[in-house]
């Protein structure tokens, strides 16, 4: 069987999708030997996915160039048209940006139902008039996603039941299967010295980090709800707080919020930073703080785990589904519980307790078994 994935969002500066396709491709292209696979890539991708993500797979993968970027309108009339040509048996979207278009036989990944529950003027940059006719667009794109598609794989069972209750689609056609950890976060670390020598450069010269911190890594979109870390971090003049996230169209507000507080001296906003760098930071940190009011896995949350960061969320959506028992939960819109959290993960007792329990939970989330439980996914389309 030929299985075509669209890997237009592959890699970190994808955010958490792009992190999903990439540990997804890689993992099913190391276990799958009985399908052949076209994985279709951006034109700046090519090059680099021949080489890294291909490499010895030559025999079993075809990259094919899509030069349209996602949400496009060119995304909806060229893409069609390249996987009518490829004539793959079944399709894997990773997004619901699914062309409309497409009549061939496919899968979904929706990560979460965000826009339909975050919406109006302060979630875009865009004019009412622009923002109306894009999320109506959104909206008519996501429902021919979810009703056309042959199986919906979704990150929790909260997103499931949001797609069961506004689309009233067969439970049956929905799979939940959990996401992963990425290996670079499950690597041996270096000796504990050496890990003290490199956090201390990192944090003090490059980031000018130089008391204890807490720390967000995600995006700055309204619904992760970072005002209220600048509004909790005003009682915490000794500690700084470090926001580690790729410039998006929200950071210039961020730091207008952090003049308004005043937190200038408390606040570091660093923008990307790479996987190896931000590992050393939640070894450091004193409790990665998750405010998000809308998220359907949490990523970030295990990631943090996986290197003994205790982890503070939010009692939303699916995030306690995800991180169970693992983290301390407070309600998002309640700046005084957030602080309350605050203070008590600062009791070292209470930081141990949280770290192993984050590092028993992570054993839970793996890419390899996401990847085998997608490959069934597949096979059961088969026949279909």
């Amino acid at each position: 069987m030929i299985i075509g994935i669209d890997a237009r969002m592959y890699g970190l500066k994808h955010a958490g999708i792009g992190r999903y396709v990439e540990n997804l491709v890689n993992k099913l292209l190391a276990i799958d030997d009985n399908n052949q696979y076209i994985l279709f890539v951006r034109k700046e991708d090519e090059k680099w996915f021949r080489v890294d993500v291909v490499g010895n797979n030559r025999e079993k993968v075809k990259i094919v160039v899509v030069d349209a970027k996602h949400y496009s309108l060119k995304e909806q009339v060229i893409f069609p048209y390249i996987l009518f040509k490829q004539k793959v048996d079944l399709m894997h979207f990773p997004h619901f940006n699914v062309p409309i278009l497409y009549r061939g036989k496919y899968i979904v990944t929706i990560h979460d139902l965000l826009w339909h529950d975050t919406k109006g003027g302060g979630v875009t940059t865009l004019s009412p008039f622009f923002y109306t006719i894009k999320y109506l667009g959104y909206r008519i794109v996501f429902s021919n996603a979810v009703k056309r598609a042959i199986k919906i794989l979704t990150p929790s069972n909260w997103v499931k039941n949001k797609l069961l209750i506004a689309y009233h689609i067969d439970s049956n056609n929905i799979h939940v299967v959990y996401e992963g950890i990425a290996d670079r976060y499950l690597q041996k670390n270096d000796g504990l010295k050496d890990i003290k020598q490199k956090a201390s450069i990192l944090l003090k010269n490059k980031f000018n980090i130089t008391k204890p911190f807490f720390i967000y890594t995600g995006s700055a979109y309204p619904h992760k709800n970072l005002e209220i870390l600048l509004l909790a971090m005003v009682e915490f003049k000794d500690y700084q707080l470090v926001i580690a996230c790729a410039r998006d169209v929200f950071w210039e507000k961020l730091k207008v919020l952090v003049l308004k507080y005043s937190l200038t001296n408390q606040i570091r906003l660093l923008g990307f930073v790479p996987d190896e760098e931000i590992k050393i930071l939640y070894k450091e940190a004193a409790a990665f703080i998750f405010p998000s009011l809308n998220e359907g896995f949490g990523l970030p949350g295990i990631e943090a785990m996986a290197c003994g960061c205790p982890v503070i969320s939010s009692n939303r959506t699916a995030l306690m589904e995800i991180y169970r028992n693992a983290a301390l939960y407070f309600d998002p819109l309640n700046v005084v519980e957030l602080k309350g959290c605050m203070k008590k993960i600062l009791n070292l007792k209470t930081k141990s307790i949280f770290a192993s329990k984050g590092y028993l939970l992570i054993k839970q989330y793996n890419w390899l078994q996401t990847a085998k439980e997608t490959l069934k996914v597949y096979e059961s389309c088969f026949s279909l």
